[in-house]
Parts: C-alpha cells; sequence; structure tokens
C-alpha cells in the first residue's frame, strides 16, 4: 500500500481531473466543448426521482433514480459518474471501512488503476424527496449540484438500459494522454424526457456481487454448452483500451454489450432477446480489419458468436419441429410464421459470421501480432492466446 505521501502527490498531479469528477469544474486544460455541456443537476438536465425500477441488487432495494429532463440524442454524452479520484489501494481500504458504502459506488476507470468513489455524491443527496418528488443535495450550496450525476443512476441488465459508460480523455492533447479519463454515461439509442437513465454495471463497479453465469444458466434450464460460451464471451486482458480505440472499437461499449448477451444467453427461450444481443456485438466488431494485430482477438469472438447462434437456430428449429408435430397448421399460424422468419434471420446471421471469422483467422494467420513464443522459441499456433494473456480474458473482479 502506498504512503500517505505518495497518495497525496499522485492525487495533486492528477488535480484538473479530480477537479471535473469531485466540485463539477471544468479546468482550462480541459476540452470546453466536450465538457460544457454535460447534465447535472444545476443546469436542469438530469434530476432525481424515486427509481420506478422494481428489483433489489444484491441485499440493497433501489430508491432513488437519475432521470432526463430533455431529450438525449443516441451516442450524446447525459452526464459524467462524478465522485472522488482515488487509488486502487484506497478503493479497497473503503471497501472494507465498517459502515462504508463506497463498495456500492465505486467505479473502476478502464484501462488505469484508479477509481471514481461514486459514494461521495450519493451521500450528499438527500434521502427524502422534496417538492415535486425530486431529491435534492442536503445542503443549498453543496457540490452535487454541479457535479456529474452519474452515481444516481440504476442498474439494468442490458436489454432495458438506455445508456453504457464511456471513458472520455479530459483534453485530446499529448499532455494528458496518460492521465486517466473521465467516466461518463453516453446514450446507446435516444432518450425522451422523463426517461429513467439505466444502464449495466457489467463489471464497472468491481466490488458489488453479481451472480455468475453458471448458476443463473442452471436456474433457467440452459444447457451445459450455453454456459460454456459465456465463459469465451470476455476480452481478453492482454488487449488495451487503446489498442482497441485504434481499430474503431469503443472497449467499454463491447464489454457492456458482451455482458448483455451473457445474460440472455443465460436464459432458455428469450430467443429474440439473443439475436438482437447478437447483433449489437456483431456490429461492434465490424470495423476491425483483417490485417490488425486484434484480428486474433476478434476471430475467436466471432467463432464464439457463431457457436451460440449455431445454437439458438438449432433451438428454434426443434420448437418449430415439435409445434409443428402437434398441429400441422402451427406453420401457418402466426407464431409460427415468426419462428420460420427468426431461423432465416439467424441462418443470415450465421453466414456473416463464419465469414468474419474465417477472414480474420486469414489475416492472423498470415501477420499473427502479437507473436506467442513457445518454450522453444517458435511461434504459437494461430488464434492462440498470446503468453501471458488469458484464454476467455475473464476480469479477476467486475470490469
Amino acid at each position: 500500500r502506498e504512503s500517505a505521501a505518495k497518495r497525496t502527490q499522485l492525487m495533486r498531479g492528477l488535480e484538473p481531473v479530480q477537479q471535473l469528477l469531485m466540485l463539477g469544474f471544468i479546468p482550462d486544460e480541459a476540452d470546453a466543448d466536450v465538457w460544457a455541456d454535460f447534465g447535472t443537476l444545476a443546469n436542469g438536465k438530469v434530476e432525481i426521482r424515486l427509481s420506478k425500477v422494481q428489483t433489489i441488487v444484491g441485499e440493497n432495494a433501489l430508491g432513488r433514480g437519475l432521470f432526463a429532463c430533455q431529450d438525449f440524442a443516441c451516442n450524446d454524452i447525459i452526464t459524467v459518474y462524478g465522485g472522488e479520484l482515488i487509488t486502487d489501494d484506497e478503493a479497497r481500504v473503503r471497501r472494507d471501512a465498517r459502515g462504508s458504502q463506497s463498495h456500492r459506488y465505486l467505479m473502476r476507470i478502464s484501462d488505469s488503476d484508479y477509481l471514481v468513489d461514486g459514494w461521495q455524491y450519493a451521500s450528499g443527496v438527500s434521502e427524502t424527496p422534496g417538492e415535486h418528488g425530486v431529491f435534492l443535495p442536503t445542503k443549498a450550496h453543496a457540490t452535487q449540484f454541479s457535479q456529474g450525476a452519474g452515481p444516481m443512476a440504476n442498474h439494468d441488465i442490458g436489454l432495458g438500459a438506455n445508456c453504457h459508460i464511456s471513458y472520455v480523455p479530459l483534453a485530446r492533447s499529448e499532455a494528458f494522454q496518460l492521465f486517466p479519463r473521465v467516466p461518463t454515461l453516453r446514450a446507446i439509442r435516444e432518450i425522451k424526457a422523463g426517461e429513467e437513465i439505466k444502464f449495466n454495471y457489467g463489471s464497472a463497479l468491481p466490488f458489488c456481487p453479481q451472480p455468475s453465469l453458471s448458476v443463473t444458466a442452471a436456474a433457467e434450464g440452459a444447457d451445459a454448452s450455453t454456459e460454456d460460451a459465456g465463459e469465451y464471451l470476455e476480452l481478453s486482458r492482454y488487449w488495451s483500451d487503446l489498442e482497441w480505440e485504434a481499430v474503431g472499437v469503443d472497449a467499454g461499449v463491447l464489454r457492456v454489450a458482451l455482458s448483455d448477451l451473457r445474460t440472455a444467453a443465460a436464459e432458455l427461450a428469450r430467443y429474440r432477446e439473443k439475436h438482437e444481443a447478437l447483433q449489437r456485438v456483431v456490429k461492434l466488431l465490424e470495423p476491425i480489419p483483417s490485417d490488425c494485430p486484434l484480428a486474433a482477438e476478434a476471430s475467436r469472438l466471432f467463432e464464439t458468436l457463431r457457436e451460440l447462434a449455431d445454437r439458438v437456430h438449432r433451438n428454434v428449429s426443434s420448437v418449430l419441429h415439435k409445434e409443428t408435430g402437434k398441429d400441422p397448421r402451427h406453420a401457418e399460424s402466426e407464431q409460427g410464421r415468426q419462428q420460420q422468419s427468426f431461423k432465416e434471420e439467424l441462418q443470415a446471421m450465421r453466414q456473416i459470421m463464419k465469414e468474419r471469422h474465417q477472414a480474420l483467422r486469414a489475416g492472423a494467420a498470415a501477420d499473427a501480432a502479437p507473436p506467442a513464443l513457445s518454450d522453444s522459441g517458435d511461434a504459437a499456433d494461430d488464434g492462440a492466446a498470446p503468453d501471458g494473456a488469458d484464454a476467455d480474458g475473464a476480469p479477476a473482479s467486475k470490469r
């Protein structure tokens, strides 16, 4: 654990990021066109109301929630995940502190050793609604008015989420390339005024417990092969987010989409949700060229996606065959026609996945990078995980 003096020195060097996260103050070094317009309680673009999500996350019943007060277009930054910027060691201390709620709000900043403690924000917001059912900060001049209100957004498994975590550099200048990026909530579709802001926590909140895929799958009756597929629907930790961005892929968005797919894959009969989740991941992987260093990793993902699509196709075909056996007129019914149409859509998607997998694998074989060397010094088999990388890329904690 670092000394208090070293921690103070580190935080002092990151003061511009801390100012934005903890005070809502936009430092002179920041890109004004990016940060001048994010939603806060002060500018009235978002507000805190009683959540409409009727669920329980772990031991905690949901209460307050974040709501849009204006329309947001797809890809708009809604707000910042405000709070205190801290180190990984400090996060673990706060997680274990008696009476602390930090473990529910700690947001890991992707591709860095820092986290944002959103409890600094949430603890300053009243737990009793005021006029018109709006929750306000407990103090008249609290920083919560000007900070990003992201910590008040609740969790959704993905299919009902309307935004995702996006990590944005404070400034595009070279001097800020090594600074931790700022976590923001970015719309993944058009959001209307009055809608609750929800995102899939995935593993962004590293100390929030979540049920394992295998337990969920067993409870829903999914077969073992579906559980196995979920293990491989993770990004390898070998590749940094910056390397994904270099080929036009937002790694944070891709992780959320893969998390949504794992959730849908664990459900036995949610074929349409599986199909939509598959489509999202395939679309996100489209920009990756076959001659780039990430080709082998993308090829692995496409192979796993195709295997999952094959299983869904077989399941739908089996259901259609079974229902038609019971009633020959089922194929002509509305449900039968929908099942047949769904089969055809899946078949087209399977073909796209197959072609992409083959092209990426061929590219990786022709110019494998990074080269994985065996003990003898020879190059490892094409498509194998690089030395030191996880085969499934599963994170040690949550993201």
